[in-house]
């Protein structure tokens, strides 16, 4: 049997949260929506599952792939428009009844953006029953009747009979078995609703159901990374218990009134997936946890001239808080908060306003102690645990990051499409940003860099104002950010599209070290040994092109190569474009572990010297992907940008022919 998820709606009750995020993509207990869904019926033995989609329909293909991750095998029914749930059906029959002999197939239709334990086992038996009856059959799984929902949908006999009216109504679940016998009379692209079609089965007497009474929640709003806050307060619980107390970023003046463009801070997001500036989290440990937002107050007038606020109330509904208030309520519940708390987790530091803030309230409760008020008695750096929890990336983090990767390796490839000698570091740079943003990327993850002829020794480069010349090499640092992820994809390539053969053999050896750093990475490896199998292809290649003397040997003990390779081969990579998480740990190498992310970027950089081969001179080339550990080695999560010199050209060629 064959089963469908719903996931064409809008959402329009959660935006604005759906104005860049199709629904089923939403966060709820650490994961989207709809991976609930295809895990539960992954667990029920159903592999060939269809996902019907319209609004933003090609973020939830590119999350989701062929389903190999979750052991499934996923297809996709693209809607121009949501068809509504009988049409949608209708559209997808083809990929519903692919396979079936005889004249009906039945299969199991679910929505995307409901939350249950239900078993799905439990239907097979009912479908094989529902294949051989002689007119089309439906069977749904109906729930008491939710707060949203007090008036219920249809009456369930004891007989296992569905009826329009009954002394006890209950709510349609969204789980249902469904006849393609039912749909056969829509044509495809028709907009239909499901409501006909089920008073219909009712009355002729051919629709049964059956109570649930287990969990299911009908999830119009995410909990956002409530797990991770779950995480968080065991390991606060293991250490004592406390409170943790944690602000997002301040907003920052560019000039006069002129604020840069907001941007929260990683560690607050990580925890409560909120954006808003002005926003402080508060998480309790112990015998009677507690999870808590203070965020700026619903203003009408605020919301014309700045945009939409969630307001304390919203923000609880939908990211899953106890309880929440307005920022202005923080100077007086947070000494109440601290109060009798062992342990204050936090994070001091980073900004001397806040610091200040934080510690006047535990100087609040201290001043209280004679009335029987314990202050916390330690201090505990927050941070520090949120770093280990941050460099193991789970399920959605990665498939977030999947698609950064993508899109950013798409704008290189525009970039490179779009060199030619004669024009601007900068134009190429706009290059970029525009695929980034079109793309669905809020922003790039870090200035870019694009750095032509000289500036491509200069390893931070971001002015990006320089003619390109014909023989140029370029090279492009540059990455989008995608719902708090970044990428990090670097390429050099020739300006005018062919590399000459001293750039070539630059090139040829970088890439052959990113090879050779590549396979050092899995699960055990330490972290420098990516970067000691780069330095050994490197300095050996250094010898190579007369750009050093000596041996091997000799060259790594004193660190000459450095003169040519002054960086390591990584950085850890995630929220941030250097991410959170130490790279030792007791003096000793971190050891990677499968979900650990991390850039594999070798390079080499020749400035002009009168002991250097002239024909090398103003060459800087750099190759950096993203690398996710895997179970068994590594993966790269930036692949669709060319990396051989030869796809480069071939790239730049074609592009130039087709502008032609």
């Amino acid at each position: 049997m064959k089963a469908m998820i719903l996931a064409a709606g809008r959402g329009e009750r959660m935006r604005p949260l759906t104005d860049d995020r199709p629904k089923p993509l939403l966060e709820a207990g650490g994961k989207p929506l709809i991976a609930w869904q295809i895990e539960a019926l992954a667990r029920a033995g159903l592999r060939d599952i269809v996902v019907n989609h319209a609004w933003l329909g090609a973020q939830i293909e590119a999350t989701l792939g062929d389903g190999a991750r979750f052991g499934v095998r996923l297809s996709y029914s693209a809607e121009e428009e949501a068809l509504e749930t009988a049409g949608g059906i209708a559209q997808a029959l083809p990929l519903l009844t692919e396979g079936a002999g005889g004249d009906s197939s039945v299969f199991l239709v679910v929505s995307g953006d409901i939350y249950s334990d239900y078993d799905y086992r439990k239907l097979l038996p009912l479908a094989a029953g529902m294949v051989d009856a002689p007119e089309p059959m439906m069977h749904l799984v109906m729930v008491p009747n939710p707060a949203f929902h007090p008036a219920g949908d249809f009456a369930l006999d004891d007989a296992g009979w569905l009826h329009g009216d009954g002394a006890e109504k209950l709510t349609f679940g969204n789980i249902g078995l469904y006849d393609s016998r039912s749909f056969a009379h829509l044509a495809p692209g028709t907009k239909a609703a499901m409501g006909p079609l089920y008073r219909r089965a009712i009355a002729a007497g051919l629709a049964t159901g059956e109570r649930f009474d287990g969990t299911w929640e009908n999830i119009g709003t995410p909990a956002q990374l409530h797990a991770l806050d779950q995480r968080l307060l065991a390991r606060m619980a293991e250490a004592g218990g406390g409170i943790a107390v944690l602000p997002t970023a301040p907003e920052r003046t560019r000039n006069r009134d002129t604020h840069y463009p907001y941007r929260h801070d990683s560690y607050f997001y990580y925890l409560s997936g909120f954006r808003e500036p002005e926003a402080v989290v508060v998480l309790v440990a112990g015998d009677t946890p507690g999870q808590y937002l203070f965020c700026r107050e619903k203003d009408e007038e605020r919301e014309i001239w700045d945009g939409f606020r969630y307001g304390p109330e919203a923000a609880r509904e939908l990211f899953g808080f106890d309880d929440a208030w307005t920022i202005g309520d923080l100077d007086r519940r947070l000494p109440e908060l601290l109060s009798d708390q062992p342990v204050l987790w936090c994070g001091l530091g980073y900004d001397d306003a806040w610091d200040k803030r934080l510690l006047d309230a535990l100087n609040g409760v201290r001043a209280n102690t004679r009335a029987g008020v314990a202050a916390p008695h330690s201090l505990r750096d927050l941070r520090a645990e949120l770093d280990e929890m941050r460099l193991v990336k789970d399920a959605h983090e990665i498939a977030i990051m999947r698609r950064a990767g993508q899109l950013s390796a798409a704008a290189h490839c525009r970039a490179m499409a779009a060199s030619r000698p004669g024009r601007y570091e900068y134009e190429i740079e706009a290059e970029l940003l525009h695929a980034f943003r079109v793309a669905g990327s809020q922003y790039p993850a870090y200035p870019s860099i694009v750095a032509s002829g000289p500036n491509a020794c200069i390893l931070h480069y971001v002015e990006n104002d320089r003619l390109m010349a014909d023989g140029d090499l370029l090279l492009i640092d540059a990455g989008g950010e995608l719902d708090g992820y970044a990428s990090d994809i670097t390429r050099s390539f020739p300006v005018n599209g062919r590399f000459s053969g001293p750039q070539r053999a630059v090139y040829q050896l970088v890439l052959d070290a990113q090879h050779a750093a590549k396979a050092a990475i899995k699960p055990g490896a330490h972290w420098n040994q990516p970067h000691e199998a780069a330095v050994q292809v490197l300095a050996q290649g250094m010898l190579d092109l007369g750009l050093l003397k000596g041996s091997l040997d000799e060259i790594i003990e004193t660190g000459e190569f450095r003169r040519f390779y002054m960086h390591r081969t990584g950085h850890w990579l995630g929220m941030d474009v250097h991410d959170a998480g130490e790279y030792k740990a007791r003096g000793q190498w971190r050891t990677l572990e499968a979900g650990m992310v991390l850039t594999v970027e070798p390079g080499c950089y020749i400035r002009p010297a009168d002991d250097v081969p002239e024909e090398f001179w103003n060459i800087g080339v750099r190759i950096e992907d993203d690398a996710l550990v895997t179970a068994d080695g590594c993966e790269y999560l930036t692949e669709g940008v060319p990396r051989e010199a030869d796809d480069i050209e071939a790239l730049m060629r074609d592009a130039r022919s087709t502008a032609a």
